[in-house]
C-alpha cells in the first residue's frame, strides 16, 4: 500500500470514517506507533550509519541515536567491539569505571546509552573519530510510496494496529468490540510475518543445538 492506500484502510476499520472526519494528521502518531512496533517485533529495518557516534577523549559513554531499537555490532576503526554488559563487567570484576584511556574493544549498554571500555583516548581518536553501528531502526515517517522495507503483505498489520489503538483511544462500546477483534487479528499474523522476516531465505532452516555440561568423568 502506498501512504493514501495504507490510511484509507485505517481509517475503513475504524468504522468507515471520511478524511474529514479521521484526518492523515490525527492519523498519523498511531500508525508511526504501529510500524515503530513491528520493527521492534519483526526487526525489518536494518540499518548500518558509519559515522554514528562521535567520541571524545576519555569519555566513557555516549547517547545512542533517537531511531536505535535493538543494537547489532559497534565497530571502531573497522574493528568490531565486543558485546558485553555493565553486570558482566562488574562480575568480572573489572576497573571499567576507571579504566586509563586506550583503544575501545568493548561496549556495553545500559538505558539509552553505550558504555565503551576502555574509553577513547586521543591517539585512538586521531585514528577513527567515531563509531560505526548497526542496528535495528525505528521507520521514519510514512513516505508517499508506503512503508519502507516492510512487505507489502505485511502492511495490512500496520493497519489493524494503527486502528486497534485508535478504537481502544476513542473508546465506546462498538469501537471496543472491534479493537479486542482487531487484537486477535494481529495475533493471528504476526507469526507468519515474523517468519518470513528473520527467515527469508528458502534453504534458511534454524537449527537450535542444547548445550551438555558433564559433572563428572565420562563412563
Amino acid at each position: 500500500m502506498n501512504r493514501t492506500e495504507l490510511y484509507a484502510d485505517v481509517r475503513r476499520k475504524c468504522g468507515g470514517l471520511g478524511v474529514n472526519e479521521l484526518t492523515d494528521r490525527e492519523l498519523e502518531p498511531y500508525v508511526e506507533a504501529a510500524l515503530e512496533w513491528l520493527a521492534s517485533e519483526l526487526k525489518y529495518r536494518v540499518v548500518t550509519e558509519p559515522q554514528a557516534i562521535v567520541l571524545v577523549a576519555s569519555q566513557r559513554d555516549y547517547p545512542m541515536p533517537d531511531d536505535v531499537i535493538e543494537m547489532i555490532q559497534v565497530f571502531h576503526n573497522s574493528k568490531a567491539l565486543k558485546a558485553m554488559s555493565v553486570d558482566a563487567w562488574d562480575r568480572a570484576p573489572t576497573n571499567w569505571r576507571h579504566a586509563a584511556a586506550g583503544t575501545p574493544t568493548e561496549y556495553a549498554i545500559e538505558g539509552r546509552r553505550l558504555f565503551l571500555t576502555p574509553p577513547p583516548s586521543a591517539a585512538a581518536i586521531t585514528t577513527d573519530s567515531t563509531l560505526e553501528i548497526r542496528y535495528v531502526a525505528a521507520p521514519a515517517t510514512v513516505p508517499p510510496g508506503g512503508p519502507h522495507e516492510l512487505i507489502v503483505l505485511d502492511h495490512r498489520l500496520c493497519s489493524w494496529e494503527a486502528s486497534r489503538e485508535w478504537l481502544v483511544v476513542h473508546p465506546t462500546e462498538e469501537n471496543l468490540a472491534r479493537a479486542q477483534a482487531y487484537a486477535a487479528e494481529v495475533g493471528r499474523l504476526l507469526p507468519g510475518a515474523r517468519r518470513r522476516a528473520q527467515a527469508p531465505t528458502r534453504n534458511h532452516r534454524p537449527r537450535w543445538h542444547p548445550n551438555v555440561y558433564r559433572s563428572g568423568a565420562a563412563r
